[in-house]
């Protein structure tokens, strides 16, 4: 797996050659997001199977031995007391049509990876507005980024395929105490 910064001022990463195995991804149900409401949730839903996403702790390694000014401001050392969340990942099917607007995740959220699980349609991928990037959309690319004020994103589905990814979060629980 590789990790590129796209700017020094965002914490946003992409990645490629993310390693994915054979996944049986047809068995879908429909997605709760509970406290969100979008016009189009109901045109996401989640797949029943499992990826390993231990690959993740590169990120964390990475995150752990960086000097990025952003990093030292938003977290002030503490991302050195982060360990990788292992096993809690999502694999999410996009319908075409949905559609989440410009948003800043919530407070408890670290940070989100998203990797396609297959080549997704062009212009699917996560948008940046303040850092006019879009995420790639190829098989076994993605993004990482820490929530903050600078990446405020969004996602717009237009198909005509299916946008199948796997979404897993870093939380102020996978910051632990020595």
């Amino acid at each position: 797996m590789n990790l590129n910064l796209i700017d020094d001022k965002f914490p946003v990463w992409e990645i490629t050659e993310w390693q994915l195995p054979e996944v049986d991804y047809t068995e879908v149900y429909a997605y709760d997001q509970s406290s969100k409401y979008y016009k189009s949730s109901d045109l996401r839903c989640k797949v029943n199977a499992y990826i390993d996403m231990s690959q993740g702790v590169t990120i964390q390694e990475m995150l752990k031995d960086s000097d990025l000014r952003v990093l030292d401001q938003m977290w002030k050392g503490h991302l050195n007391r982060l360990q990788w969340p292992m096993g809690n990942n999502n694999i999410l099917l996009d319908k075409p049509g949905f559609n989440m607007s410009e948003h800043i995740d919530n407070r408890f959220v670290i940070g989100v990876l998203i990797i396609n699980l297959q080549d997704n349609p062009i212009g699917s991928g996560t948008v940046f507005t303040e850092l006019e990037y879009t995420s790639p959309t190829k098989k076994g690319t993605g993004i990482f980024f820490l929530n903050h004020i600078n990446t405020e994103h969004k996602i717009y589905q237009p198909g005509p395929e299916d946008r199948l990814i796997s979404y897993q979060t870093v939380t102020l629980d996978n910051l632990h105490h020595d």
